[in-house]
């Protein structure tokens, strides 16, 4: 069975993502989840959007392919301060 638990940076790093995406930042993004509020934050994707979303978080594969690319380790960097 495989493991889908993300590391701290890979979730840092999908929160930079999903933030660049929906227009907001990363600290508004983890506000909204974290006070409940994901279905607000949801309505604001399009359907495409959220089927891309899915299917990208729900693959560790690419989900790790994603993460490893260059803009993504760039955007990891700058969220530890590196």
């Amino acid at each position: 069975m495989k493991n889908n638990k993300l590391t701290s940076d890979q979730l840092r790093a999908l929160v930079q993502y999903a933030s660049n995406k929906l227009g907001v930042t990363p600290e508004q993004l983890s506000k909204t989840i974290e006070g409940e509020q994901a279905q607000q934050l949801a309505s604001q994707i399009s359907q495409a959007d959220m089927s891309k979303f899915q299917a990208l978080v729900g693959d560790k594969d690419k989900l790790d392919k994603m993460l490893k690319s260059p803009k993504a380790q760039q955007i990891i960097e700058e969220l530890l301060g590196k």
